[in-house]
């Protein structure tokens, strides 16, 4: 890691198995971002049910929140890996082969390099989703969504407003 610093602790999250073909579940890539909507990225080559993308800090410009989108949120929107709320401009679409850009500087700044991980839902390995909560502790599960036929070892929940993300881990 360039730039770490001493006696710093860093966290992180590593993935196998990158296929980006129609028969993947799961691409990493990059792309060059144009600046302008409808910036269509067709490299992942299956259609995705969740994208993240990240701006490459080597590119300049700073350093922006990664952005998310998942087949289970409305038209346009997209979330951030942090507490703030959701937004229209970064990933408009989940497509056939890949996803469709906004105007967001956190996904599409002209010129800029970003990362991102695309997944397709695989039954009894993933599966994205919503709930509506109801103030008390509350079990997502088939129930709740028909694809969710498993019992997940770690999720991620994040509304759309600028309240905290939170993960969970089950089954350790």
């Amino acid at each position: 890691q360039a730039g770490a610093v001493l006696g710093e602790v860093y966290l992180w999250i590593a993935f196998r198995g990158s296929d980006c073909t129609s028969s993947g579940t799961f691409c990493v890539g990059s792309y060059t971002g144009n600046g302008t909507a409808g910036n269509a990225i067709t490299s992942v080559g299956f259609q995705s049910d969740l994208v993240w993308v990240k701006k490459s800090v080597s590119t300049g410009g700073g350093a922006l929140a990664p952005v998310w989108r998942s087949s289970a949120m409305g038209a346009n929107e997209s979330n951030f890996f942090e507490a703030t709320n959701s937004t229209t401009t970064a990933i408009t679409s989940l497509d056939a082969t890949g996803f469709t850009l906004g105007v967001s500087t956190n996904a599409n700044e002209n010129t800029r390099t970003y990362w991102y991980a695309a997944f397709k839902s695989v039954n009894g390995f993933m599966d994205v989703g919503t709930y509506t909560g109801i103030a008390a502790k509350q079990v997502i599960d088939d129930q709740d969504d028909a694809g969710l036929n498993f019992s997940p070892s770690w999720v991620f929940v994040k509304n759309s407003n600028n309240a905290t993300a939170q993960s969970a881990v089950f089954n350790t």
